[in-house]
C-alpha cells in the first residue's frame, strides 16, 4: 500500500512519487554542475552481429593491454636520457667519464748511422804504426762495443759518436764488428774488413838501347815506380818467358838507373818484380830495342 503526501489545497500524492521528483532534481542539478546537459534520451539499442569468431574481450583503460596499444599506434620516439643519479653527498653524478690514456711517443730500436773502417792500408808507409782509425755514430743507444775478429780483442764505449786507434794486422784480413749496447729493441751490428794493399807497379818503362861501334856493351835507361812495396828486382833474357835472370834489386820505391844491353842483339827482354809489401808480388815486362842509329 502507498503512502500518500498531503498537498495543501489539493489532492493527496504517493510518496513513490514523490520520491522520483527528487531523484530527478538531483540529477539535473549534477549534470548542470558538471557543464553539461543530462541525456534523457532512451539509450540506443544494440543491434546482434554476425559471429567473426572469438569475440574481443573488453580491454580496460590503463591496463597493460591499453597502454601497449596506444604505444603501437603512437609514432617512434627518441630513447629517453639516462637519470644522472644523486650521491650522497647531495651532488648530481652525471656516470662514468671516459678519460683518454696518456699519448704514448713511438720508440724505434737501435740503428748504426756511420761506420767506418779503411778498407785497405798501406803497411809499407813509413809513418804506418800498426793501427788503424776507426770512427761511428749511432742513434737509439748508449753506446757501443767493438771487437776484432780472431784476436778475441773488444772494447765498450759510450756515447752516439766515437773514434779511437786499433790493431790491425798487415798479414791477414782484420773484421772489426761493431754492435750497439742500450736503447729498446734488438742491438744493431755492422761488420767491416780492412787488409793490406797487395804491391803494385805504377811504372815501369826501358828506353831503347844506346850502342857504340867499338863497345859491344850499350845501356838502357829503366824508370819504375811500385806502390805498397819496399822495393824491385830487376831480370833480362832473350824472349819475354826468359826474363829470369837477376840483374840487380833496389830497396827503393822510385828509381831511374841505367842497366846493360847486348849490343850485338837487335832487342833484350827487361822484368821487373817488387819486393816487399804483403801480398802476391807484381810484375811487369817490357822490351827493349837496338838503336838503329
Amino acid at each position: 500500500m502507498l503512502a500518500t503526501v498531503n498537498r495543501p489545497g489539493k489532492g493527496k500524492w504517493p510518496r513513490s512519487t514523490v520520491g522520483l521528483a527528487i531523484g530527478a532534481v538531483i540529477l539535473a542539478t549534477v549534470a548542470l554542475a558538471c557543464g553539461g546537459a543530462l541525456d534523457t534520451s532512451p539509450a540506443a539499442t544494440t543491434e546482434p552481429t554476425a559471429d567473426l569468431g572469438a569475440s574481443a574481450a573488453p580491454v580496460a583503460i590503463g591496463s597493460a593491454e591499453a597502454i601497449g596499444s596506444a604505444e603501437a599506434s603512437s609514432p617512434a620516439s627518441e630513447p629517453p636520457a639516462p637519470t644522472p643519479v644523486a650521491t650522497q653527498d647531495g651532488r648530481i653524478n652525471p656516470g662514468p667519464v671516459t678519460t683518454p690514456g696518456p699519448e704514448t711517443t713511438p720508440t724505434h730500436p737501435p740503428g748504426i748511422s756511420s761506420y767506418s773502417v779503411p778498407a785497405q792500408i798501406d803497411c809499407t808507409d813509413p809513418h804506418f804504426d800498426g793501427t788503424i782509425q776507426i770512427a761511428w755514430s749511432i742513434v737509439d743507444a748508449t753506446g757501443v762495443t767493438l771487437s776484432i775478429g780472431g784476436s778475441g780483442s773488444s772494447k765498450s764505449y759510450s756515447g752516439t759518436t766515437g773514434h779511437g786507434e786499433f790493431p790491425f794486422d798487415c798479414t791477414k784480413n782484420n773484421a772489426y764488428t761493431l754492435v750497439t749496447t742500450g736503447g729498446t729493441g734488438p742491438a744493431a751490428s755492422a761488420t767491416r774488413h780492412a787488409m793490406a794493399f797487395a804491391p803494385k807497379i805504377l811504372l815501369f818503362s826501358v828506353s831503347p838501347a844506346i850502342c857504340a861501334f867499338t863497345d859491344p856493351n850499350g845501356t838502357v835507361r829503366v824508370t819504375y815506380s811500385v806502390a805498397y812495396a819496399t822495393g824491385a828486382k830487376l831480370y833480362f833474357g832473350d824472349t819475354e818467358q826468359e826474363a829470369t835472370t837477376f840483374y840487380v834489386a833496389y830497396a827503393v820505391k822510385d828509381l831511374v838507373f841505367e842497366a846493360a844491353f847486348p849490343c850485338p842483339k837487335p832487342d833484350e827482354w827487361y822484368r821487373l818484380t817488387t819486393t816487399g809489401g804483403y801480398g802476391a808480388p807484381a810484375s811487369a815486362d817490357r822490351k827493349a830495342i837496338n838503336n838503329p842509329n
